[in-house]
């Protein structure tokens, strides 16, 4: 069956029964029902399988799809992991019910990439520790994988993929993203109003113990596993990598254009540290010379920003359009309080943009990176510098750019997940 067929008759039937536990409001917010009905009218709806002798990986979550920041990540960020995968085994992938723009990616990817897709109940968020885990267990049962892997975060889908491996016996790969429990931390001791970051630390500890082998974004990552779990062994370092061909610094740039542009790509939350990007903007709002442009799927906080005569508010763009945009920039902030491997921090640097930061994204400071402390003054002093030396600015870029190819081109890391995983499966 043509995978938008299967999957748009499971995904109206899910809606039928419930779209509790999708933190969506009502059906509406999921898909368009009708149009759904139309594409799975003249077909029967079976789970999508396969006779395929390939050994199989099972990817776990994410749990919340929002929209259109999944969408992003479903179409951009996954085949950079299902791609060189899917090389070697068949892959399966378990999600909650998707929204519309989220399905219409996960059809796109489909179609270049093909991957066998599993919808949870659309009440799993709700159900107990013992009800989801016979939910997996079921799923478990019927696709009989040889690893399982947490697709995002270690909280939710990373401590299920762990423990529901162990339960069966399967070689499991937990993906860590970044410091999940020192981010919210942080986050806390900033007393972000309404921002709750409540998190179970057990779960993550239990997930990064119990882990037959861990996937890390950075060396740093990597260290920080090894200091706080001295007995976990398989710790390796595994990026998506950037195309040095599609994100390219543009032809005879000029460096002495009266504003300097400062682009800032990502969700408008605590943990990406809008607190400081806004800050730093109010500091240089009298600075006609600097400009900050936002790319950013948060319409609420995106009403705040206009505030701010200095910021210019893009929303969302489609990942195909993001190496126009850094085109156009001089440089990246990168104020998060939390990140793994920073995506955007690579694809600006093989754009040749210098990128502010603070030091715990990329502790290995490269040429092109600039560290800053957690507060506004460091990225305000740091932007004045650059605009008042753009033959430093231009040294910067042209830096950035060796560096992401040096350390960042997707074509070396995607041969390295490739092989390694091979490795993995040969020995089941």
């Amino acid at each position: 069956m043509k995978y938008e067929a299967a999957m748009a008759w499971r995904v109206a039937n899910a809606v039928k029964r419930r779209v509790s536990g999708t933190g969506l409001k009502d059906a509406k917010e999921v898909l368009d029902f009708d149009d759904l009905e139309k594409i799975s009218h003249s077909h029967i709806a079976h789970d999508v399988g396969s006779n395929s002798s390939k050994p199989k990986i099972l990817l776990l979550g994410p749990y919340h799809f929002k929209q259109p920041m999944w969408s992003v990540r479903a179409k951009a960020a996954l085949p950079d992991l299902i791609s060189p995968l899917s090389e070697i085994a068949e892959i399966h992938w378990v999600t909650p019910i998707p929204t519309r723009a989220v399905l219409s990616s996960m059809v796109e990817m489909n179609k270049a990439h093909e991957f066998h897709h599993h919808l949870l109940p659309p009440d799993y968020n709700l159900k107990s520790h013992n009800e989801k885990a016979k939910v997996l267990d079921d799923l478990i049962q019927r696709i009989k994988p040889q690893i399982i892997m947490n697709a995002f975060g270690v909280i939710t889908s990373g401590y299920d993929a762990v423990s529901c491996a162990k339960r069966h016996d399967i070689t499991s790969v937990l993906r860590i993203p970044g410091d999940e429990l020192k981010a919210r931390q942080k986050i806390n001791e900033k007393n972000f109003d309404g921002y709750e970051a409540e998190i179970d630390t057990r779960k993550v500890n239990f997930a990064i113990a119990n882990a037959d082998h861990v996937m890390v974004m950075s060396d740093s990552e990597r260290n920080r596993v090894l200091r706080e779990h001295t007995n976990k062994e398989n710790v390796f370092v595994q990026i998506r990598g950037v195309d040095t061909h599609l994100f390219k610094p543009p032809e005879n740039k000029n460096f002495r254009n009266t504003a300097i542009n400062v682009g800032f790509v990502g969700r408008l939350t605590a943990e990406k540290g809008t607190d400081i990007l806004l800050e730093t903007a109010h500091k240089l709002n009298q600075n006609s010379a600097i400009l900050f442009h936002v790319v950013s799927p948060e319409k609420v906080e995106a009403n705040l920003i206009q505030k701010h005569s200095n910021i210019k508010w893009h929303g969302y763009l489609g990942h195909e359009r993001i190496p126009a945009f850094l085109q156009q920039m001089d440089i990246l902030i990168l104020p998060s309080h939390m990140e793994g491997r920073s995506q955007t921090m690579i694809e600006a640097m093989s754009c040749g943009l210098p990128v502010l930061m603070q030091k715990h994204i990329h502790p290995e400071k490269l040429p092109g990176m600039i560290h800053c402390e957690a507060e506004a003054s460091t990225f305000v002093n740091e932007i004045k510098k650059l605009e008042n030396d753009r033959d430093h600015l231009r040294k910067l870029a042209i830096e950035a750019r060796h560096s992401a190819l040096q350390y960042f081109d997707k074509t070396n890391w995607s041969e390295a997940m490739t092989t390694r995983f091979k490795t993995l499966l040969e020995r089941q």
